[in-house]
């Protein structure tokens, strides 16, 4: 119960941060506004663009599909809570940075490991096709679950195993800033 709970506290920390960083109330950041920002950064940028006008933003907030779930505690899964709050960090962090976005050369060198990795798979099991939609088969990370071409291009974001770091760390690969 206790895993629940700070899941919980994590993912309304990340509404907050989210809500905060770009001057809206936290209700309005819902579940499925979070889990389109996880899978679709582009989504984040457009609350931001139109944040200051109303009718703009209830259009893109409104305009977010249903999610699909993903039972807890499936073997080899991961659950939505778990994606959300991973998610919502991630963003969180991003938000922090400006949303700094790793340079291009940089991005492929990112995707270059990802593709050669063993991790790679399918997205999980659940969610709705608009968040996999390019037509790929092995798009998401088996160890965290995030979708990599969304992941690697954030600068903030790090690979779980170890094959890329935060933009302009030594963890970055092929001689990134240092």
């Amino acid at each position: 119960m206790h895993g629940q709970a700070s899941e919980a506290e994590e993912i309304e920390a990340s509404r907050q941060a989210i809500a905060d960083r770009l001057g809206l109330p936290a209700d309005r950041i819902t579940d499925a506004i979070l889990d389109r920002i996880a899978n679709d950064p582009a989504t984040l940028h457009h609350l931001a663009a139109c944040r200051h006008d109303p009718q703009m933003l209830d259009l893109v907030l409104t305009a977010v599909p249903a999610t699909g779930r993903t039972p807890a505690g499936a073997a080899g899964e991961h659950s939505t809570a778990v994606l959300l709050a991973r998610a919502g960090k991630a963003v969180a962090r991003w938000a922090a940075s400006g949303f700094a976005q790793a340079p291009d050369e940089v991005f492929r060198q990112r995707r270059q490991a990802c593709l050669t990795c063993e991790h790679l798979g399918p997205p999980p099991p659940g969610l709705p096709s608009w968040m996999t939609r390019f037509g790929d088969e092995r798009t998401h990370c088996g160890l965290c679950g995030c979708s990599v071409v969304q992941k690697a291009r954030m600068a903030t974001e790090t690979c779980p195993d170890g094959r890329w770091g935060t933009y302009g760390t030594s963890r970055e690969p092929h001689g990134g800033p240092a």
